[in-house]
């Protein structure tokens, strides 16, 4: 019984997936539709958001 409850355990959606890739995800998608913040702080020709930062991060 307790094997089966740990293969259970072991093969969830989320394997492979170590906790710095979670997280990077789940803040990539909060940040979403974030326009407001630009890390460039307005010294940029174009606004650098947490999108544009995020997404190569979460490709790798």
């Amino acid at each position: 019984m307790d094997s089966a409850r740990a293969l259970t355990l072991r093969s969830n959606s989320w394997e492979g997936w170590d906790l710095a890739s979670r997280v990077l995800l789940i803040l990539w998608v909060a940040l979403l539709a974030v326009d407001r913040i630009d890390f460039l702080g307005g010294e940029g020709e174009f606004l650098l958001t947490p999108f544009l930062v995020l997404t190569p991060l979460v490709l790798c």
